[in-house]
């Protein structure tokens, strides 16, 4: 009796003819699971119970979900083509998301997507915009109150009444004008700027003079004898300017504003900022504090330099703070927003294709533009973050040593030790990315859908890892390559299409290929 034995199997390979095929290949293999090289069947799941763990699309216009908790088990379900990607910063408690693909960058704490089903309910905009209108700056006239001064005998020492609170404090600038000679200290021993040596009470304080009383005395009382916070000649003056930020409710701050004017003043006077912002014309922002900043001239650095937190509300602020207590440089100079639906800036589109490398740094691309945010910063995304490839980009996808970018035309390989130091390496091949959705990274190698094939990107490298298995007439006829979506699977590329009156499928192992064993 003749008979025939099968040691291993290994798939389908149409591009052989039936009558070559070797002996572990089949010319069709549909259902079945060759991970051990036995002939296993894929069980038919249509009996799945739906109370299980089956969910169901709130509606037939869904293009993309996202599995978002397991326990409850929560899908998000979007209208567009989006791509999510989990927020980057260690420790975070909130399950923060990041997706691109609608009308502009998006994202979204648990409290903020799980409102209510179908989700998200909820979100904000990726990014914090700047304010548009620079601050309107102005000195504040000195306050000037009507005054006695007494003197003390044989001493320099003075005190001044005030007709009402003065207000002012040990070692704040006062000016003294218009008194006459007072118990023996000359006028023009008193009048000038002093600071401040005591404070008794709310309408008398004390300074010292140059002279020396020869009695003690009061003078008559003078009409606005005493100036607070106005120019000091005992101080030197500065130029300085103001910005503001925006900061979001989660702490997230934006770039500056235009800076204001320059004024000229002293520690002693006080600068009265108005036109402040209280919104911003982007929609879904988030915002609820603005930070106020000046340069400081006065030290070693012109950068400008923390003056205080308002409430996005306030308009007006007044800054009575001296040079020396100021404090930090302002940290998001350059912290852009991603490329949104500002078409002005943008006239390719809103960013799409976010991905999320190592280092905590996000990365998304919109025309031949590929971007990428600041480490574990993923609001900020700065100008020098960006580079510009030759092509118009389809698709990316991370890999060990990189990002892979797909094109139009030929793919690129871009690395770098950091965001802004990113370089792109043209790959010679002619292999287009027909559609980002095919893009997957593999672990050590990318995987996307070409013209001719599966295309695997490997460093520098690129093959088409189908080549040995399918004919490009016949990959372009049969696996409808425009509309596969790709999934990593136990090390195996599991490819989605869609025929235009039904759907298929294949599964792809590239570690079967380079054994020399068929994988589809």
């Amino acid at each position: 009796m003749a008979y025939f034995k099968l040691v291993t199997f290994g798939g389908l390979a149409p591009r052989v003819s039936p009558r070559l095929l070797g002996e572990t290949l089949a010319q069709t293999a549909t259902d079945v699971n060759l991970e051990n090289g036995r002939l296993v069947p894929i069980k038919d799941n249509s009996t799945t119970n739906p109370s299980s763990g089956v969910s169901t699309l709130a509606s037939t216009t869904k293009n993309a979900i996202f599995k978002y908790t397991d326990d409850p088990e929560r899908w998000l379900q979007f209208e567009d083509d989006v791509n999510v990607v989990r927020g980057p910063v260690p420790g975070d408690t909130n399950d923060t998301i990041y997706w691109s693909g609608e009308a502009f960058p998006k994202m979204g704490r648990s409290s903020d997507v799980l409102g209510s089903a179908p989700y998200p309910s909820g979100f904000y905009r990726l990014g914090i915009p700047a304010p548009t209108a620079a601050p309107t700056v102005a000195l504040v006239a000195a306050t000037t109150i009507n005054a006695t001064v007494t003197t003390t005998n044989n001493s320099g020492r003075i005190t001044v009444t005030t007709d009402s609170a003065h207000n002012a404090a040990v070692d704040d600038f006062v000016t003294l004008a218009s008194f006459s000679t007072t118990g023996g200290i000359t006028a023009d021993e008193i009048n000038g700027d002093y600071k401040i040596k005591t404070v008794p009470s709310t309408t008398t304080f004390t300074v010292d003079t140059n002279g020396v009383a020869s009695s003690s005395t009061t003078s008559s009382n003078v009409t606005n004898g005493a100036a607070f916070n106005g120019p000091s000649d005992a101080l030197l003056d500065f130029s300085t300017s103001y910005v503001y930020t925006f900061v979001s409710a989660y702490g997230e701050e934006g770039p500056p504003s235009p800076a204001s004017t320059v004024v000229t003043t002293d520690d002693n006077q006080s600068v009265a900022l108005s036109g402040l912002e209280t919104s911003s014309a982007k929609s879904n922002t988030n915002l609820s504090k603005k930070r106020i900043y000046r340069s400081n001239t006065g030290s070693n650095t012109t950068d400008f330099q923390f003056v205080a937190e308002v409430n996005l509300n306030v308009a007006t602020y007044t800054d009575t703070s001296n040079n020396d207590e100021l404090a930090e440089v302002i940290p998001s100079t350059f912290h852009i927003a991603p490329p949104d639906d500002d078409t002005s800036l943008y006239p390719d589109g809103p960013m799409k294709g976010l991905i999320s490398l190592p280092g905590g740094v996000l990365a998304g691309f919109t025309g031949k533009r590929l971007c990428f945010s600041e480490p574990f910063l993923p609001y900020a995304w700065p100008a020098s973050n960006r580079i510009t490839i030759e092509e118009d980009i389809v698709g990316i996808a991370v890999t060990s040593n990189g990002v892979i970018v797909g094109t139009k035309s030929t793919p690129y390989l871009v690395t770098g030790a950091e965001p802004r130091s990113m370089a792109a390496i043209r790959i010679e091949s002619g292999e287009a990315c027909l559609n980002k959705n095919s893009m997957v990274d593999m672990g050590d190698s990318v995987l996307y859908a070409g013209p001719d094939g599966l295309v695997m990107i490997q460093g520098t490298n690129a093959t088409v890892a189908t080549e040995a298995l399918i004919t490009p007439t016949q990959w372009q006829a049969n696996y409808y390559p425009s509309t596969i979506r790709g999934f990593l699977w136990e090390g195996r590329y599991v490819g989605f299409f869609s025929t235009g009156s039904g759907y298929g499928g294949f599964i792809f192992d590239p570690r079967l290929v380079r054994s020399g064993t068929s994988a589809t």
